[in-house]
């Protein structure tokens, strides 16, 4: 659901640390290094996405990551603390999204983003607005 609450790139998400979410000010400072920017971006979060955010903070709020990996991985990567896309995947899958159940489509991580873009373009919004907001 944060997913589709703020629309990040699905490796942003994934690797979204607590540090950097503030959740008095309502907004998720993703650094540089996680955008494919290498620019530093500030998502404000709606109190539906802060509701979220409060409620995963008891459950992983004493490690790093947003969404900590369960076990640890055997090849060393950059944040290897946190879960993988495939594990992403996979939980959306097990939610019904995989185009077999009646009224839930197939769907994906990076395929939030492109509802955004559908709303947001059938709301009016120029695609400028619109991509700058992603």
């Amino acid at each position: 659901m944060l997913a589709a609450l703020t629309v990040p790139r699905p490796s942003a998400l994934l690797s979204a640390r607590w540090q950097d979410i503030d959740l008095t000010a309502r907004l998720w400072h993703i650094p540089a290094a996680d955008m494919k920017t290498k620019h530093p971006f500030t998502v404000p979060l709606s109190e539906w996405a802060v509701e979220i955010l409060r409620e995963l903070h008891t459950q992983t709020g004493d490690n790093i990551h947003l969404f900590p990996g369960i076990r640890p991985r055997r090849k060393p990567a950059t944040h290897p603390d946190h879960i993988s896309i495939k594990f992403a995947h996979n939980a959306i899958r097990r939610l019904g999204y995989d185009g077999s159940t009646p009224g839930k489509s197939k769907h994906t991580m990076h395929g939030f983003r492109h509802l955004f873009t559908n709303i947001s373009l059938t709301a009016g919004k120029d695609t400028l607005t619109t991509d700058l907001a992603l």
